[in-house]
C-alpha cells in the first residue's frame, strides 16, 4: 500500500515528502512531489553514489531466515531459461526516418482473414496458424 514511482532521477526529502526528479525517454525529466514512505526505483540516469554510501552497506550484516519467499498469496514460482522473443515489426533497414515512419504506418491490406461467424475450432485454427506465422509460437 505505498505509492510507487519508478525511473528516480533526483530525490530531495523534506520532512514526510520527497521531491523527485522522474528520468523520461529521451533525457527528459518530469518533477513529482510523494508522501514517504513510498517506494522508489533508480534510473541509470542518477548520479553515483557517494563513496560513504558503500561503507554503511558494507558494515551491515545479512541474517537468513528460513521460510517461503515472497509474499504468501503469491503462486509459487518455476525456473526455466529465458527464450529469444521475436521481432515483429519488419522495417525497411535503410531509407530515411520517414520512409521508415511510412513503412509503419501504412495498413498491411491483404494480409490476413476475415472470419465471420466462425467455428470455435475455425477460430482457434486461425489464430493458432498466425502466431506459428509470425514466430510467437512454434509449430508442433
Amino acid at each position: 500500500d505505498l505509492p510507487m514511482v519508478p525511473a528516480v532521477a533526483g530525490l530531495e526529502v523534506r520532512g514526510d515528502t520527497a521531491q523527485l526528479a522522474q528520468a523520461l525517454p529521451r533525457g527528459r525529466r518530469r518533477g513529482l512531489e510523494v508522501r514517504l514512505p513510498a517506494l522508489l526505483t533508480v534510473d541509470k540516469a542518477a548520479p553515483e553514489p557517494r563513496q560513504s554510501a558503500y561503507a554503511l552497506g558494507r558494515r551491515g550484516a545479512i541474517v537468513a531466515v528460513e521460510g517461503a519467499a515472497g509474499p504468501a498469496w503469491a503462486p509459487p514460482g518455476t525456473e526455466a531459461p529465458a527464450r529469444k522473443r521475436p521481432k515483429r515489426l519488419k522495417l525497411l533497414a535503410g531509407g530515411s526516418a520517414a520512409e521508415r515512419l511510412k513503412a509503419l504506418n501504412q495498413a498491411q491490406g491483404g494480409k490476413g482473414r476475415l472470419l465471420v461467424q466462425p467455428e470455435p475450432e475455425a477460430a482457434a485454427r486461425a489464430i493458432y496458424d498466425y502466431l506459428v506465422e509470425e514466430g510467437i509460437v512454434q509449430a508442433r
